[in-house]
């Protein structure tokens, strides 16, 4: 069927303004959250890079997780997370809240102050002076996230950093359990068996059945 080409270009408009709509709905969505920052590539391996025994996400990690490795290690600098941190104690869970942008301009700002709250005698190479924290980095940080964003967690572009101490008040941010990466449960392997577990021995019980194996191997042979 033959379409005039002004009817064409009213389509063409309609796809276009659609396009708009779809683009104004997927706003930005404002967060501010205050939680300890951990980075992408200790999460990754599933332990801390500067101590192998210790889980990153188990109710100690992010608390002991040093600023050594955070700021001097190039493959931890190069990507932080924000947590969500519940309970207390050894009951105490951790969770991947948000994913900062490290090409926002408030991941510089992270790194700076990380950097002023650390010290080089604590550790921390490329630290100040002045710092007295070794380990368990926190910040109030705010950005925003596009609303369409499905894939978890969300990709936060960080507008500006704060120490913990600063509260969001009435603009803290909810994050549910559906928002959040939780530590992956441990997968166990069951070891393969050795001499001993398949010995004669352990396998003609009782002494019937180790005689009928006898003459079975007996058959077999002559």
């Amino acid at each position: 069927m033959f379409l005039p080409d002004r009817f064409v270009q009213l389509l063409l408009a309609a796809s276009c303004l659609e396009s708009r709509i779809h683009s104004a709905v997927a706003a930005s969505v404002n967060v501010c959250y205050t939680g300890y920052l951990v980075d992408t590539f200790c999460l990754e391996r599933g332990t801390l890079l500067e101590d192998s025994s210790v889980r990153t996400l188990s109710p100690e990690g992010p608390e002991v997780h040093t600023l050594h490795c955070l700021i001097d290690m190039q493959q931890c600098v190069a990507g932080w997370e924000l947590l969500r941190t519940q309970g207390s104690g050894t009951s105490r869970t951790h969770c991947r809240a948000y994913k900062m942008d490290p090409a926002s301009t408030g991941f510089a700002q992270a790194v700076t102050l990380g950097k002023a709250t650390g010290a080089q005698s604590l550790g921390c190479t490329t630290c100040g002076t002045t710092g007295t924290q070794q380990a368990g980095l926190m910040m109030t940080v705010r950005g925003t996230y596009d609303s369409d964003a499905t894939a978890m967690p969300r990709v936060l572009t960080v507008t500006s950093v704060a120490a913990s101490t600063e509260n969001c008040g009435v603009e803290l941010t909810e994050v549910s359990d559906a928002e959040c990466v939780f530590e992956a449960a441990p997968t166990t392997t069951p070891s393969p068996l050795d001499a001993a577990e398949v010995s004669p021995a352990r396998c003609c019980q009782p002494v019937q059945l180790c005689l009928i194996l006898s003459l079975l191997t007996w058959a077999m042979v002559t």
